[in-house]
């Protein structure tokens, strides 16, 4: 049980265990909402899987109080490198106009997969209610040993499947945040969220090396492949506006 000292929260750090002041940390990295903080308007679609009339508009990321300093300063620096990748200043990406999936080169496995770790493993520690949907049970204490002791584990192993999302609506995706939302299929469990732009897909499951020859997970060898698709594609822009209708937040939604 966390306790007040001079306006600090003191409490345990939930990633390293150890009794510490506690710091704000985002849950989605707070690069990934800079395209919102740039706009004039500063808001954004949040969607609220569990509860779509609680869906709303929001003008700041999700934070909470759950790290210490040295934890938090450990995954900046993972979210640090991610930035770089997202915003193609490096990897060396290259396209592929028939499936069109984009790939990036010479990614940095270690520090590209335990990132991706960090983000299903902050949601599933978090108290704020958005994040409810991520129940890992006993996967969330291997993950958290795994980001302690930067190990990313296999590329099947709690892989992430990234899709990069373009509209034909003119919606600006990266203005849309959905998510987490868990489905079963072919006996494994996944978690789908929505944020900077693309949708990732992370698979939770102890059998997950059947996925291994499928080759949607980032790669050992620093190859990242994300697919390029539409929303209105895989349903997307349908679910956002239905949500949206039933929150009765439609009204101003012009100016995404």
């Amino acid at each position: 049980m966390g306790r007040a000292k001079g306006g600090k929260v003191i409490s345990t750090c939930r990633l390293c265990l150890k009794e510490s002041e506690l710091r704000a940390s985002h849950i989605i990295p707070e690069f990934m909402w800079k395209p919102v903080y740039d706009e004039k308007i500063h808001r954004i679609f949040s969607v609220d899987t569990s509860a779509p009339k609680k869906s709303k508009m929001i003008q700041k990321g999700i934070y909470e109080k759950m790290l210490c300093q040295n934890c938090e300063t450990q995954l900046s620096k993972l979210e640090q490198y991610a930035s770089q990748i997202m915003n193609h200043r490096i990897g060396q990406p290259t396209y592929d106009n028939k499936t069109r999936v984009l790939t990036f080169h010479n990614v940095d496995y270690v520090k590209f997969k335990l990132f991706q770790l960090s983000i299903l493993w902050k949601s599933s520690v978090a108290k704020d209610s958005r994040f409810r949907n991520v129940k890992l049970g006993p996967h969330e204490e291997i993950i958290r040993e795994m980001l302690v002791n930067n190990d990313p584990g296999k590329s099947h192993q709690y892989g992430c499947a990234m899709v990069g999302l373009d509209s034909r609506a003119g919606i600006s995706m990266d203005r849309v945040i959905v998510g987490p939302l868990m489905r079963r299929k072919r006996g494994h469990v996944s978690y789908y969220f929505v944020f900077a732009r693309c949708l990732w897909i992370y698979v939770v499951s102890s059998h997950s090396n059947t996925l291994k020859k499928e080759g949607m997970f980032l790669l050992e060898n620093g190859q990242l492949p994300v697919a390029i698709r539409d929303a209105e594609d895989i349903g997307l822009l349908d679910y956002i506006y239905k949500s949206f209708k039933e929150a009765d937040l439609l009204s101003g939604t012009e100016d995404l």
